[in-house]
């Protein structure tokens, strides 16, 4: 044993194999003890608002309970129902669904009397036919009115396709007679689709084609579907406007090559926008080449590069229209039939932004002539009748609006403003910003704040109608459904109100709280809100608002069992970073806080953490951390904010750190020498960094974190399938420079540099399947702490990806670690065999 280090130790977990002798079988963490700990979802709201249901979310879903309430009644909930978890509404005042588990139910709230469906495949409802329909196993298809009186059914449907408002198609499947005794993947299949909105079921496709995928187009103006010619390899769309009984199909690709088509309706259901994604493959070649102008690095990995073509299917064409022109490989429509907007993307890219920042041109589709009207385009949302577009320039951070008819471009002068959407008549666009909510009229080009909106974070909760145009370089049309809005606000203290209003109505501020607000839904007048609520004390609970009276009342007050969460104490330091900023860290207290005692604290990084003061902790909710078991356990935990500056993330973490903790010297109760850093991702970079760098701290745990800044920077990314370059320059790092331009910024905020000045212990740790964050840079850091015989231990998990989301059992095990480690360095609790293998000079 003598060639190896005794103040080193190398964990490998494996959990397919077995841990190492020194960890305890079947791990698992408990926080909450014997307590059901829940929160609420899937918050739902009756027309006239008298009704509202929500589930109780537990950490099992097989658990999760829903729950209807009466505002009118005293003994709520009047319902709990376990097990159906699926879609669920109110289908007028009186009536509720929902399913879930192959069963469904319609309440009849005011008689409490229920029918019961079994079997249930699939289940949906017809809002203006009043309707709901049940997809049975059997294949049996039931249209029910809302109070369950049958009105039609149907035998031999496979699946439904809907629209949710009138119109629902039937797709039956059923085997050639010639092959009903043949059980192979040769057999052939006919594909049936049917219309059923009326009494009769009326055939509208047969094929014995395969069929890839059928679907309605987002207003339901067209219903299509996509199959494979097998015998001459073709794919063959076809497309049934069902409003005039007209069915035009088209050959759009080659089995081999295509891959998928986006289609997208616009000008007012009068065309389809078909977009057809074809692979090309690359070329095989030993070796690899690589080109130092390629602009789409993606396609080394995969084999192939995605090539687009785009056609427009006119109601009054019998053919489709091609839209292509050499100078421009992509395309995109703006809601109308003479225009589309064209860029060539990826001439190239360099990879300082995540995705190209493309020039944008006006493209006359007859003409095929074009001009610029936007450069460095970020975010570009057209409005409903394709007369304006809006877009922001990357680069110079301002939004600029091109008028498709007046020919000009208008910059509008407030840069901080974002998220645009238009109102359903397409004359004013709303801005969500961090300094209120703005109206842009685009009939006098003036902007104005919404009053009572002033000087808040706001962001609109109302539903709006999206068609994604581009997703990938972020084109969409967006338009509120109807002319009313709901939007939250915040401000700096993370206290939350609502603006209630409309282009027609004035606004009505709408209560404030501290608490976080969750969901909030309205009726259908908008005068009764109903909210999920939650605090750092406080279990989420329902609520009910009347908008007229501004009045609160308490639905369901929550998980009462947790009794624990209302001694839960918060303080809120404020403290400036090295440029000044105002700053804030949460500071919470052991739960049996005694003021006469001292505690360990363990502080928790990852940039801004305050926006989260107002958050109920019940669970693990970050991995490997769990702040109740440590207030439980008598840990101070301290999240204070990290915003980085022109000095490098490293640099601006480290002054961030050192001014929050010194804003907390005066706290008599806090140990100052046992204190513990943590982070993950981030979190664990800026731990790393700190650790390099800092003298405060008795120990560290640092997951899924990387060391060497300059490494990354020229790594590839393979979860996001893109270079770090854009991540380090103008993403999560906010470097600011090239490495070119500032090489010492870059040296001076890797912590692998100085690796040989870490004096505590560090706990490091990362999975092994993470491609987000590759787990050899961990490996790196450990290498370096190895060398310079530092006290340090990694764990290495062998199936774990970069959160553990798909590996519980992961997160498990180095949540119990972490409580472990704090315990033995901060509360000096030295009989942990595994960290004890490590730091007892005689475990070897």
């Amino acid at each position: 044993m003598k060639a190896i280090n005794p103040k080193i130790i190398f964990l490998i977990l494996s959990f397919s194999i077995g841990l190492i002798d020194c960890v305890k079988a079947n791990i698992r963490i408990d926080s909450t003890d014997n307590i059901k700990y829940y929160t609420f979802n899937k918050l739902t709201v009756s027309h006239d608002g008298r009704w509202s249901s929500v589930t109780r979310d537990y950490d099992s879903p097989l658990k999760d309970t829903l729950l209807i309430f009466d505002s009118h009644g005293i003994n709520n909930p009047v319902f709990k129902i376990a097990e159906l978890n699926g879609f669920r509404t109110f289908l007028d005042d009186n009536t509720f669904f929902i399913t879930g588990s192959g069963k469904a139910k319609l309440i009849d709230l005011t008689s409490q009397m229920i029918k019961e469906f079994d079997k249930v495949k699939e289940a949906g409802v017809l809002n203006e036919k009043k309707e709901f329909f049940i997809l049975g196993s059997d294949r049996k298809l039931s249209v029910y009115d809302y109070k369950g009186i049958l009105q039609q059914e149907f035998f031999g449907i496979n699946r439904i396709i809907t629209d949710k408002v009138n119109l629902l198609f039937g797709v039956s499947e059923e085997l050639k007679d010639n092959d009903r005794k043949m059980i192979s993947d040769k057999a052939k299949i006919n594909t049936i689709i049917y219309r059923l909105s009326s009494k009769k079921a009326k055939e509208l496709f047969r094929t014995v084609n395969k069929i890839r995928n059928v679907r309605l187009t987002e207003y339901g103006s067209y219903l299509t579907v996509l199959e494979e010619e097998t015998n001459e390899s073709k794919i063959i769309l076809s497309i049934f406007n069902h409003k005039i009984g007209e069915t035009k199909s088209f050959t759009i690709g080659h089995i081999n090559t295509f891959l998928k088509c986006d289609l997208s309706e616009f000008d007012k259901g009068e065309a389809l926008w078909i977009d057809v994604y074809e692979k090309k493959s690359e070329e095989n070649t030993l070796p690899e080449i690589w080109y130092g102008n390629d602009g789409d690095l993606k396609a080394k990995r995969y084999g192939y590069r995605t090539e687009r073509k785009f056609f427009i299917l006119s109601k009054n064409n019998e053919n489709l229209t091609a839209i292509k022109d050499s100078k421009y490989p992509m395309f995109a429509p703006i809601n109308n039939m003479d225009w589309v907007l064209a860029f060539n993307p990826r001439v190239n890219f360099k990879y300082s932004t995540r995705v190209p920042l493309p020039n944008l041109y006006l493209y006359n589709v007859k003409a095929k002539t074009s001009e610029l009207i936007f450069e460095n385009a970020l975010e570009t949302v057209v409005s409903p009748d394709g007369k304006h577009i809006v877009s922001y320039n990357g680069k110079d951070k301002k939004w600029y609006l091109w008028d498709v008819f007046l020919r000009k471009t208008i910059q509008i002068e407030y840069s901080k403003l974002r998220k645009p959407v238009f109102n359903s008549l397409g004359n004013v666009i709303y801005f969500e910003s961090n300094d209120g909510f703005w109206k842009y009229n685009l009939k006098n080009n003036k902007l104005n704040v919404i009053k009572g909106s002033e000087n808040q974070i706001t962001s609109l909760i109302t539903d709006n109608r999206q068609q994604t145009f581009n997703s990938e370089y972020h084109i969409y049309s967006k338009r509120l459904g109807d002319d009313n809005y709901i939007i939250e606000m915040k401000d700096d203290n993370n206290r939350t109100s609502f603006l209630v209003g409309s282009d027609s109505k004035s606004n009505i501020p709408v209560y404030g709280i501290s608490n976080k607000v969750d969901e909030i839904q309205t009726s259908q007048d908008q005068k009764v809100l109903y909210s999920v609520e939650e605090n750092f004390n406080l279990v989420p609970h329902v609520n009910k608002y009347i908008k007229s009276k501004n009045t609160k009342e308490i639905i369901d007050s929550g998980n009462v069992a947790d009794k624990e969460v209302k001694r839960i104490r918060q303080d809120i330091v404020k403290f400036k970073n090295r440029e000044g900023v105002q700053l804030k860290g949460v500071l919470y207290y052991p739960l049996d806080f005694n003021e006469r005692l001292k505690y360990p604290m363990v502080v928790q990084i990852y940039q801004t953490k305050s926006s989260d003061a107002n958050k109920y902790f019940y669970k693990v909710d970050h991995v490997g951390f769990d702040l109740r078991s440590l207030l439980k356990k008598g840990y101070f935990v301290y999240m204070p904010d990290i915003i980085y500056s022109n000095t490098g993330a490293g640099q601006s973490a480290l002054h961030c750190v050192n001014a929050a903790l010194d804003a907390i010297l005066d706290n008599r109760n806090i140990d100052k020498t046992k204190i513990g850093l943590t982070g993950h991702s981030m979190g664990g970079y800026e731990t790393n960094f700190i650790a390099t760098h800092s003298n405060r701290f008795a120990t560290y745990i640092s997951g899924s974190a990387h060391s060497d800044l300059i490494r990354n920077y020229f790594s590839y990314n393979y979860s996001t399938d893109i270079p770090q370059i854009w991540r380090i320059e103008t993403g999560q790092y906010e470097m600011g420079v090239t490495f070119a331009e500032d090489k010492e910024r870059y040296f001076k905020n890797s912590p692998i540099h100085y690796v040989d000045q870490v004096n505590a212990p560090i706990l490091l740790w990362a999975g092994k399947k993470d491609e987000n964050v590759p787990w050899d840079q961990t490996m790196e850091f450990f290498m370096g702490l190895k060398r310079f015989d530092k006290d340090v231990i990694a764990l290495f998990y062998k199936d774990g990806d970069h959160s553990f989301y798909e590996t519980p059992k992961n997160n498990d095990d180095i949540t119990k670690r972490s409580l472990e480690w704090w315990d033995y360095f901060l509360k000096d609790k030295r009989d942990i065999e595994w960290i004890n293998v490590q730091i007892k000079k005689d475990a070897w």
